[in-house]
């Protein structure tokens, strides 16, 4: 087994691999992700909504495609693991046919939290499925509301990706080397 500085070193490199060999294969299906106030390897890790909510459970129409902004959320993030050194956060329409990924961010493992429409100082964005490096809010068919989930991942290295990646198989790189992940699920249907 390497040590720990190796094992390090090993992350970003299977971390490649696994978008090399996800970009020659199927797109990965992301519509099955888990749901609201879940977490996954530590307990008290936890993602919460701060502005851009009309309710704990719903997106306000500032945060979607309908309001005069398409303003990120903000968003606190709470209990990050201590031996965190970095944190990405994505978010996907699991309604959307395979899952469709609106935002995909990179931030530094002390970040407690983002505000609305506003790029924390280290924190960077990759390329979602509508081809831009941003927040693309909430904008589903007349119909059902759609479900969309945050999910704030905590990680032992630092993440990288090519650019020009496929969104899906970012965000299925993400979550194959979290060390923990908090989970919310917000809603929105057009009014």
């Amino acid at each position: 087994m390497p040590h720990s500085s190796q094992a390090a070193r090993l992350v970003p490199v299977v971390v490649g691999l696994f978008l090399l060999l996800s970009a020659c294969s199927a797109t990965p299906d992301l519509s099955s992700v888990p749901g609201s106030g879940s977490t996954t390897g530590r307990s008290g890790f936890a993602l919460a909504p701060a502005t851009g909510f009309a309710s704990s459970t719903a997106f306000a129409r500032e945060s979607t495609c309908e309001g005069s902004g398409d303003l990120s959320p903000g968003l606190d993030f709470v209990g990050v693991p201590a031996d965190t050194a970095a944190l990405a956060l994505t978010m996907v329409d699991t309604d959307a046919p395979g899952g469709r990924v609106h935002w995909i961010q990179l931030l530094p493992g002390d970040a407690v939290g983002i505000k609305q429409h506003v790029l924390a100082p280290g924190a960077r964005e990759l390329t979602n499925d509508f081809g831009e490096a941003t927040y693309d809010g909430p904008c589903p068919p007349a119909g059902p509301p759609h479900h969309y989930v945050l999910s704030l991942v905590a990680l032992a290295t630092p993440f990288t990706a090519t650019a020009g990646a496929d969104p899906r198989a970012v965000v299925a790189a993400i979550r194959s080397a979290a060390t923990a992940t908090a989970s919310l699920t917000v809603t929105y249907a057009k009014g």
